[in-house]
């Protein structure tokens, strides 16, 4: 996500202009101005990707599109739990969420590759989180 304290019509032309498709938050409670550090340099912008088990894969200050884009797919080849493909076709889909619900309301058992890939949120169980989850990054 990406988060500015510009006005909304800013953010969306920035999005716009960029082809940004993740969601871009606008600060309106000033936390910007917490992290500005007066007389130096502000820290942002700072762009942050963090994988699903909650760990930090890549931090810069600096815009480099062409090695975040290069470690984003490293982390979705790599196979990682969470991914949503259950039925493992190489897509997210609506048969990604019938899979999830019928695991979760019993009618259906999972391999470990598909219990794997159904635990969105990595906690070690399929609930409706892991749903909303999948349903949010199939919408976006």
């Amino acid at each position: 996500m990406g988060i500015a304290n510009q006005p909304v019509s800013a953010i969306v032309e920035f999005a716009l202009n960029n082809g940004l498709t993740f969601p871009l938050l606008r600060d309106t409670q000033s936390v910007y101005n917490q992290y500005y550090i007066p007389g130096g340099q502000s820290p942002y912008p700072r762009d942050i990707i963090i994988d699903r088990a909650g760990i930090i894969q890549y931090a810069n200050n600096e815009y480099d599109g062409e090695t975040m884009q290069l470690i984003v797919q490293q982390l979705l080849e790599s196979g990682a739990c969470g991914g949503g493909d259950i039925n493992l076709d190489g897509q997210l889909d609506v048969l990604d969420i019938v899979m999830a619900v019928q695991y979760i309301i019993g009618d259906l058992n999972f391999s470990s590759d598909e219990f794997c890939a159904a635990d969105f949120d990595t906690d070690g169980q399929i609930d409706i989180l892991d749903i909303v989850a999948l349903v949010n990054t199939i919408i976006n």
